[in-house]
């Protein structure tokens, strides 16, 4: 009976400690007399009740791309060739007038210079490079350029590619050899391009290059 009646004061007296430990758990930490400090910056006023709090960031107002600052430039312009890149890029229809001052831009560009390279072009045109190579080939397909690897010269300017080793096996033929120069003065080009015109030849075995003079293979005809 007394150990009965001790057992039951050691589960009373643990039941009063968890609850007490319980108690202070779930109660939290006591709030300092007067309340906690203000966190707040001075600056940062808490919105009225019921009002939603707007988002601190400022919304970048929009940038204009390259193109509409392109556009923009354009639209200044007083020349044919301005208002019809402008059209062009606006998906407008161009006139044949538009056509020609474009191709006369480029041709003029091509005799003042010799000749033209894609870059050169576009910067002439003010429009992309992919936009520059079409005019270029389109007006090589007409005959008013002549293409010689990336350049473009005036027609009549210098031979065409497809010319070149016909022109070259007829004066090799005649010649029997010769050197870098008198080949790129027959390709009416300057030698540092024929340079690589002359290795390709070399190496699909149309010339032979003995030392620094080309000639043409033994078995030719």
């Amino acid at each position: 009976m007394n150990d009965t009646l001790i057992l039951i004061l050691y589960i009373l007296a643990g039941v009063v400690v968890l609850g007490g430990l319980a108690f202070v758990f779930l109660k939290g930490p006591k709030a300092p007399k007067g309340g906690y400090p203000e966190t707040r910056d001075e600056d940062d006023t808490a919105p009225p009740v019921g009002e939603k709090a707007e988002p601190g960031y400022e919304t970048p107002a929009p940038v204009a791309g390259r193109l509409q600052r392109l556009r923009a430039r354009l639209a200044r312009s007083n020349s044919m060739l301005g208002k019809g890149l402008l059209a062009l890029l606006s998906s407008e229809k161009i006139d044949q007038d538009v056509w020609d001052e474009i191709e006369e831009t480029l041709l003029t560009g091509a005799r003042t210079q010799g000749y033209l390279v894609r870059d050169t072009a576009a910067a002439l045109l003010h429009v992309s490079p992919r936009a520059a190579w079409e005019h270029l080939n389109r007006l090589s397909r007409a005959g008013r350029l002549t293409k010689v690897g990336v350049r473009y010269y005036p027609a009549g300017n210098a031979v065409a590619e497809a010319d070149h080793l016909p022109i070259l096996r007829a004066y090799l033929q005649k010649e029997g050899a010769a050197g870098r120069q008198a080949l790129a003065e027959q390709l009416r080009i300057d030698p540092k391009q024929a340079t690589h015109i002359l290795k390709r030849m070399v190496d699909s075995g149309a010339l032979e290059l003995v030392g620094k003079r080309y000639r043409l293979p033994e078995n030719t005809d």
